[in-house]
């Protein structure tokens, strides 16, 4: 859980004023579903929900394998509306045409090729 839900926590505090609102309760459920990691004392999967001190909540969903590519989206609902942060893709296109599910573009399969960009920026700010 803490290896790689840090960045979900991070993004969250980020989103709701970097300190601002602070947690004021966490659930935390992990599993194992890969086979290789069965058995290893290493989870896979993770489901966190944080009530946050205005009663807002908030919920993290991870998973160290998804078989498409790097998922890392993040949607924000509130009195306003909504906003939706989805995967960077070579199409933004997706086809849902029956039940069996959606088709769509490609996703970055980690996050080096994701964040290429921002670990560029990052630098360059860093040598400013």
């Amino acid at each position: 859980l803490y290896d790689f839900t840090v960045h979900g926590f991070d993004q969250l505090l980020w989103l709701t004023g970097d300190g601002a609102d602070m947690p004021a309760a966490v659930f935390a459920a992990v599993g194992t579903c890969l086979d290789e990691l069965k058995g290893s004392g290493v989870d896979d999967t993770c489901l966190v929900v944080v009530k946050f001190m205005s009663g807002a909540l908030a919920c993290i969903d991870n998973s160290r394998f998804a078989p498409y590519g790097y998922d890392a989206r993040c949607e924000v609902f509130g009195r306003g509306g909504m906003v939706a942060m989805n995967n960077p893709s070579t199409s933004a296109v997706i086809m849902q045409a029956s039940r069996k599910g959606a088709v769509g573009g490609v996703v970055d399969e980690s996050f080096p090729q994701r964040y290429a960009q921002a670990y560029a920026n990052q630098m360059d700010h860093f040598l400013d």
